[in-house]
C-alpha cells in the first residue's frame, strides 16, 4: 500500500508542477500582451488608428487621426476639425466636437471621434504645447516647408518664419501650428498641420538609434499622454521607420459651416456618409499595394459640375484625391441639365477613362477627338493647376449621388 501511496504522491506532485508551469506560461504571454498591446494588435489587426490630438486642459488646437496598414505600411492622416458638428449626448445638444476634449481624459472625444469615422480608434496620444517645444527640441528640430513667411510677436520677442524648407526648434514649431495668417484658408491651416504630423513621423524615425538609449527614451516617452505603456510606444515609434511619409495620403474633411448657438460649425456632406465611405476606399487603398499604382496616380483628371448643385464637382475632385488621384481642374460645365454622367477619354488611350468610370460606376465613356485640354478655372478654389494636361473629364449629371451613378 505505501508504495502504491508513493506512487500515487508521485503522480499528484508531477501534475501540480505541470498546472504551475501552465499557469505560470499563461500570465507570462498574458503579461507580455498586455506589456505590448501594440505589438499584439499588430499582429492581429488589418489597421492601426491613433488619434493625435495637441491642446491644453480642455482647449484642442488640432487633432489629427493617424491611421496605417501593419502589411503595408502605407499610412493616411485625416484632420478631424474641432467644430465638428457632434451631437453631444452628456448634454443633449448639438455642439462642436472639441467641446468634449479632456487632456487628461480623452475618453469621450475618442469615442465621438470613433463615431464620425466608422472606424475604431485603437490609442491616442496627446500632446501639450509645452511638451511639444521639448519634444521637437529633443529630437533636434523639424524640417517644415513653408509657405508663406510668418512674423510672430511672442512675449515681446519678434520670431520669424522665412518662407521655403526650414530646420524649426520646438518653439518656432509651436507658432508655426499655432500662428494665424489674415490671407490663409482652412486648406492651408491644415495643411500645416498634415505637415507637422509628417515631419515629425519622419524625424522620429531618423532618430530611432538615440531613441533607443533607455535614459532618453524615458525621458522621450515622459513628454506624452498616452494610453500605450513604454513598451507599446517604443514598438509604435519603431514602426515610423517603415511608414513612406513622402507618399502618405492626406485627408480632409469637407462641409458646410452654420452658425448655430454663436457657434460656427462645419456640417460634414451628405450627413457623414460622403467622409465614412471615403474613410472606407482609403482603407482599401493603405492594405493594397495594387489599389493605385504609380502610374494610375499620374492620371490628370478634370471634373465639370453639369448639375445645379453647388460644389458638387469641387466634392466629387476631394474624393478623387483621396483615393490618390490628380484632379487638376474642376469647374462648372457647359450646361447644369446634365441627366447621365459622362466620361470622358482625352487622347487615344481608353484604360484611363475607364478606370475613373469603374470608381464611380459610370457606364458612359465617351471617346474625344479634341486635344487634351488646360485646366482654366476652378470651383471653390479646389486644387487649380493651369499648365496640367488633362486625361480624363467627368462631366457629373443628375444621376450622381456625390459616390456613384445610380
Amino acid at each position: 500500500m505505501r508504495g502504491k501511496n508513493k506512487g500515487i504522491d508521485r503522480n499528484v506532485i508531477f501534475l501540480s508542477l505541470i498546472f504551475i508551469i501552465l499557469v505560470f506560461t499563461v500570465i507570462f504571454i498574458y503579461r507580455q500582451f498586455r506589456s505590448d498591446e501594440f505589438r499584439h494588435k499588430m499582429d492581429n489587426s488589418e489597421c492601426i488608428t491613433v488619434s493625435f490630438n495637441i491642446g491644453k486642459g480642455n482647449t484642442l488646437l488640432f487633432s489629427e487621426l493617424l491611421i496605417f496598414s501593419p502589411e503595408t505600411y502605407k499610412a493616411a492622416i485625416f484632420n478631424i476639425p474641432s467644430n465638428y458638428r457632434s451631437v453631444i449626448e452628456s448634454i443633449s445638444k448639438i455642439d462642436r466636437l472639441d467641446v468634449l476634449f479632456d487632456f487628461k481624459k480623452p475618453d469621450k472625444m475618442v469615442k465621438k471621434i470613433e463615431s464620425i469615422v466608422n472606424i475604431p480608434v485603437d490609442f491616442y496620444v496627446n500632446i501639450d504645447p509645452d511638451n511639444l517645444i521639448k519634444i521637437v527640441d529633443l529630437l533636434s528640430g523639424l524640417e517644415l516647408f513653408i509657405a508663406n513667411p510668418f512674423e510672430v510677436i511672442n512675449d515681446d520677442e519678434i520670431i520669424l518664419l522665412p518662407s521655403g524648407s526650414n530646420i524649426l526648434d520646438g518653439e518656432k514649431t509651436l507658432v508655426y501650428l499655432s500662428a494665424e495668417s489674415l490671407n490663409e484658408n482652412d486648406v492651408d491651416l491644415i495643411g500645416r498641420w498634415h505637415k507637422f504630423l509628417q515631419a515629425f513621423i519622419k524625424k522620429t524615425a531618423d532618430q530611432s538609434l538615440y531613441l533607443e538609449n533607455n535614459d532618453i527614451f524615458n525621458k522621450f516617452y515622459s513628454l506624452f499622454s498616452t494610453d500605450m505603456n513604454k513598451e507599446s510606444f517604443k514598438s509604435f515609434i519603431t514602426v515610423f521607420k517603415k511608414i513612406n511619409t513622402e507618399r502618405m495620403i492626406l485627408q480632409r474633411i469637407l462641409g458646410d459651416r452654420r452658425t448655430i448657438d454663436d457657434q460656427i460649425l462645419l456640417f460634414p456632406y451628405y450627413d457623414g456618409n460622403l467622409l465614412k465611405e471615403t474613410i472606407k476606399q482609403t482603407l482599401l487603398s493603405i492594405k493594397n499595394e495594387d489599389v493605385i499604382s504609380d502610374e494610375e496616380i499620374n492620371i490628370k483628371i478634370e471634373i465639370l459640375n453639369g448639375t445645379n448643385i453647388p460644389g458638387l464637382a469641387a466634392r466629387t475632385a476631394h474624393f478623387f484625391t483621396n483615393l490618390g488621384f490628380d484632379v487638376v481642374s474642376t469647374k462648372n460645365a457647359d450646361r447644369n441639365d446634365y441627366e447621365k454622367t459622362v466620361v470622358i477619354t482625352r487622347g487615344i488611350n481608353s484604360v484611363s477613362a475607364n478606370k475613373i468610370a469603374g470608381i464611380i460606376r459610370c457606364n458612359n465613356i465617351e471617346p474625344s477627338s479634341e486635344k487634351p485640354s488646360v485646366a482654366i478655372a476652378g470651383e471653390d478654389n479646389i486644387i487649380i493647376n493651369s499648365a496640367a494636361r488633362i486625361d480624363v473629364t467627368v462631366i457629373l449629371g443628375k444621376d450622381f449621388d456625390g459616390r456613384y451613378c445610380k
